[in-house]
């Protein structure tokens, strides 16, 4: 079984971004002596990559630009800045025009996944994970949502 890993996780850190600038909006940080692991396959679909769902919302209500764009990166102890662990998505298009239960359906999750750059990563206690994006609006939490596919995250002792 999975682990959940969204908005609302006791691991799960929800910031606003900073406009026009690639910056977290969704962090990780593993429980002490535990490490995720986010796969790169999942069995949803035909396409590598994790499946994420998303509907992500300005401060006015409205959906994020679609031109925003999303990664997911890494930062370990001493790292100066975030490394890119996934290739970036240049569009959220899909997360605007479909509900979170149709981005699931086996139709349209291969327009969800975020492919990494290695077959997992593995989020130690002591290491940053994060979602960040580059978009013209700000996320507003209060009505934004996101989830990762919870086949493909598992958590584990160190």
């Amino acid at each position: 079984m999975g682990k959940n890993l969204n908005h609302n996780s006791n691991i799960v850190e929800t910031v606003a971004n900073s406009p026009n600038e690639l910056t977290p909006i969704f962090t990780v940080d593993p429980e002490d002596g535990t490490y995720v692991t986010i796969e790169n396959e999942v069995s949803q679909g035909d396409a590598a990559g994790i499946a994420i769902y998303a509907k992500l919302f300005d401060a006015d209500g409205d959906p994020l630009p679609t031109d925003t764009t999303m990664v997911l990166s890494g930062r370990r102890p001493g790292d100066t800045r975030y490394q890119t662990l996934s290739y970036e998505q240049d569009n959220i298009s899909t997360y605007n025009n479909k509900s979170i239960s149709q981005q699931q359906d086996s139709n349209h999750v291969d327009s969800v996944k975020h492919e990494l750059k290695a077959e997992r990563v593995n989020i130690r206690d002591v290491d940053e994970f994060a979602v960040e994006i580059n978009s013209d609006e700000a996320i507003d939490w209060g009505e934004s949502k996101l989830y990762f596919e919870r086949t493909g995250v598992s958590e584990h002792q160190r």
